[in-house]
């Protein structure tokens, strides 16, 4: 089994690491991601770390709300060697838990998350893609990979892209959220 650290070394100097850029979260205070993905062979993404400094451990922040509860620690680091899980660690480094997303199947019962910037979600099409679906929940809006987070930490059931138009999507974009 590998650790991260091993996986660091052995890997990553032979093949490409993509670094996701931090955007408007950051600059607007709210939500955003530090986040690396590898690529190994077959473009299967094999290794994954993405820091949120802002993110709860036990509950999630959203753009429009304040925190839904505000115990547990503030800020996180995901990390996910593929095979091997996805765990939880506190910004210190210490391992808290694995991950698994949650079991949640049942539409009505399921919490969306979706891109707060309206550029990246046509907002329209999707409120009607939930309604058709029976979702009743508002969606939780955030930008950068804290939405990934948020999907593995069981605060959300989905992470729908419905992009505003014609929009090319990038792997640098989405590899560590895989």
């Amino acid at each position: 089994m590998y650790t991260l650290e091993v996986y660091l070394q052995t890997k990553l100097q032979y093949n490409k690491l993509l670094a996701h850029k931090i955007l408007q979260g950051f600059v607007r205070g709210a939500q955003f991601a530090i986040a690396l993905g590898h690529i190994g062979a077959g473009a299967v993404v094999d290794l994954a770390v993405i820091g949120c400094p802002k993110l709860h451990t036990t509950n999630v922040y959203d753009e429009s709300k304040t925190c839904i509860s505000d115990d547990g620690e503030i800020g996180c680091i995901l990390s996910s060697v593929k095979g091997q899980g996805t765990f939880l660690r506190d910004l210190s480094g210490s391992m808290i838990r694995q991950l698994f997303v949650n079991e949640i199947s049942n539409p009505s019962e399921m919490i969306v998350i979706e891109s707060y910037e309206s550029a990246h979600t046509d907002h329209t099409l999707s409120e009607k893609v939930y309604t058709q679906l029976g979702i009743k929940h508002p969606p939780l809006r955030m930008d950068s990979l804290a939405k990934y987070c948020s999907v593995a930490l069981g605060y959300a059931s989905l992470l729908p892209r419905m992009p505003r138009g014609v929009k090319r999507e990038n792997i640098w974009d989405h590899a560590p959220g895989e």
